[in-house]
């Protein structure tokens, strides 16, 4: 059998902020773009700004929390499939955002941000919480 591949705990988290504020930047630098390029106009500039704050601001807000309030202290502890399950999601929400924001015009890619936020929030919300609240790092 092979050897089982573990992640520390603080890892995890890293990978994981790294990954959603990776990914928050990339929306927003699409978002961005499209408005130089006088592609949207400024209604929908910061009708998509104000919608990716609003679907990314749960989940980076508690992981910066976290950072800045205690990051390094504590005991390191193994987190394993648990890490994985927790990025294969993340990656699953942050993909979904950004092809909608990449494919679609603005104005429908909003609308389906938010739907699509909330229909997938069962995906990440509890691995956020396993690595970002609970009293082990």
């Amino acid at each position: 059998m092979g050897k089982k591949r573990i992640i520390k705990i603080n890892n995890a988290r890293k990978v994981l902020l790294s990954c959603w504020l990776g990914f928050f930047l990339l929306d927003l630098a699409v978002v961005m773009f499209y408005f130089l390029a006088r592609w949207i106009e400024l209604d929908n500039f910061m009708a998509a700004l104000k919608q990716l704050s609003a679907s990314f601001a749960p989940y980076l807000g508690v992981m910066l929390l976290f950072y800045w309030g205690r990051a390094g202290k504590g005991k390191t502890i193994k987190a394993g499939w648990s890490f994985w399950l927790a990025l294969v999601g993340s990656i699953i929400w942050n993909g979904v955002i950004f092809l909608f924001i990449v494919v679609g015009p603005i104005e429908d890619a909003l609308e389906s941000t938010r739907d699509i936020g909330v229909l997938l929030a069962w995906l990440v919300a509890g691995a956020i919480g396993y690595f970002f609240a609970q009293d082990n790092a």
